[in-house]
């Protein structure tokens, strides 16, 4: 099968060249998509699996996500949300390209909104400016500091996302001004993803120990918060209505006693609204908020001191 503009696409290892549907693919023990039911029918009807028996597929999972058009148009017949599985599968990827064209660099609202999520992986985060011979060199320099610019200004990120930039397909190049850059370019990307099986323990080791961080931070603020309920809420047996009341008022300044009582680190903190969100949907909140252990916290102290980098 072609690459489809309009569809996931996970290019995976098999003994013969076959295409499983996204029903099925979630379904399979032997891929790692299981996941991906949550976002629902709508969404597993556009995502599909190629097995192909290609060397290469033995250590790298290929994931080709839908072309991201300007205006209207990219909200057309989508009934999932685009943003929040681009976030899943950066979360799991040890990669992630964003191609850009050289001659259209227009960045969309969708594609800003999936750059935005990237966010907390952005240093999986890579750009690829595509078709960069079909423009002369004066407006490739253009071009290129345009990307950097509008990448730099929607990631955030002290350091330029490393930018790619060659021309991805067979032909002869239009414009071979800058063809060594072409050849280099395009041999450095290939070389990055044959690197990254042999980087892939120090990658799972970082990812588990940044989790452990996450959740360190999320008990103390929980505990924190049960700590701060008002006494009589738990001796009267307050309803949870009133319950909610309060820490949804009070939320705001418990959120940041919890950071700096409990010398929690900005980048290990949960996202304010989504944290609000998801606590407000416990049920009886008196109760499911957990008491400070200090014994908990140490385990964890003790997962990223020691435990993570043996």
């Amino acid at each position: 099968p072609q690459p489809s503009t309009d569809k996931f696409m996970a290019v995976v290892h098999g003994e013969h060249e076959h295409l499983i549907h996204g029903n099925a693919a979630a379904c399979l023990p032997q891929l790692p998509y299981k996941g991906l039911s949550e976002f629902g029918g709508s969404f597993l009807a556009n995502f599909s699996a190629l097995a192909m028996p290609s060397e290469v597929l033995k250590d790298i999972t290929l994931v080709d996500t839908p072309g991201v058009l300007a205006g209207k148009k990219q909200q057309i017949g989508r009934d999932y949300e685009f943003a929040r599985v681009c976030e899943w599968l950066a979360e799991r990827a040890d990669l992630v390209l964003l191609t850009f064209d050289a001659h259209k660099l227009d960045i969309s609202d969708e594609f800003q909104e999936v750059m935005e999520v990237l966010k907390p992986y952005k240093e999986k985060v890579r750009c690829v400016l595509n078709k960069a011979d079909q423009i002369d060199a004066s407006n490739l320099v253009r071009v290129y500091g345009a990307l950097l610019w509008n990448v730099g200004k929607i990631l955030r990120t002290p350091e330029v996302a490393r930018v790619f930039v060659s021309s991805f397909w067979d032909s002869e190049y239009r414009f071979e001004d800058h063809k060594q850059l072409f050849d280099e370019d395009k041999k450095a990307i290939v070389e990055e993803l044959r690197g990254l099986p042999r980087a892939t323990l120090l990658r799972k080791t970082h990812a588990v120990v940044a989790r452990v961080r996450k959740v360190r931070a999320h008990f103390c603020i929980m505990a924190h918060l049960q700590s701060q309920i008002p006494w009589r809420f738990r001796a009267c047996g307050a309803p949870p209505k009133r319950v909610r009341s309060w820490l949804d008022a009070n939320l705001p300044r418990v959120f940041a006693e919890a950071q700096r009582t409990r010398n929690l680190s900005a980048g290990d903190m949960p996202d304010f609204h989504g944290f609000r969100e998801a606590l407000m949907r416990l049920e009886n909140l008196a109760r499911a908020l957990p008491t400070w252990e200090a014994e908990v916290v140490a385990g964890l102290d003790r997962g990223i001191d020691v435990e993570g980098p043996d």
